[in-house]
């Protein structure tokens, strides 16, 4: 029957999963690290994962600027049942192949997200400079950290985030 999870989950999670579901243990000399985790005792309802950080992360288009210089731009970012947290990041290249093979999350850091997606699930309004937020910002950075190069078990963070200190 029909069942409504709200527990953060995402695309490394399927392989653990159908792994499970099907009773299959790969042995540890053929393994992979997976950086997911089996769902089906989220859908059993014997655990939950509501602190649970994802990473999110992209590239946006690589422009021509002046002559001999790309800008590359790409994000990443964290995402918990109740924060959408993003940093942005643009870098300069000599050639557009270059900036297709730049990494993620590579030159100036220009901008900063955070959504609380609690008090405005549509992410109207950007908390990233808000003052009462800046725990909370340091502590999704403090994740993004942790999970952007992280493989296998590392990749499983619950992020310890305060709650705001509104006025």
């Amino acid at each position: 029957r029909g069942k409504v999870i709200s527990d953060p989950v995402s695309n490394p999670d399927l392989a653990p999963t159908l792994l499970d579901f099907a009773g299959v243990k790969v042995s540890s000399s053929m393994a992979r690290p997976q950086d997911g985790r089996s769902l089906l005792p989220l859908v059993a309802g014997i655990k939950s994962w509501p602190d649970r950080a994802l990473l999110v992360e992209g590239r946006t288009e690589t422009i021509r600027a002046e002559a001999g210089r790309f800008l590359v731009g790409s994000y990443q970012g964290v995402r918990t049942a109740r924060y959408a947290f993003t940093e942005h990041y643009q870098a300069v290249v000599s050639t557009y192949l270059k900036g297709a093979r730049i990494p993620l999350g590579q030159g100036g850091l220009i901008g900063r997200e955070l959504y609380d997606l609690q008090s405005d699930p549509q992410e109207l309004r950007n908390r990233a400079t808000d003052p009462a937020y800046a725990d909370v910002v340091q502590a999704l950075a403090k994740s993004l950290a942790q999970l952007s190069n992280c493989a296998g078990a590392a990749c499983q963070v619950e992020a310890e985030v305060p709650v705001p200190q509104t006025q």
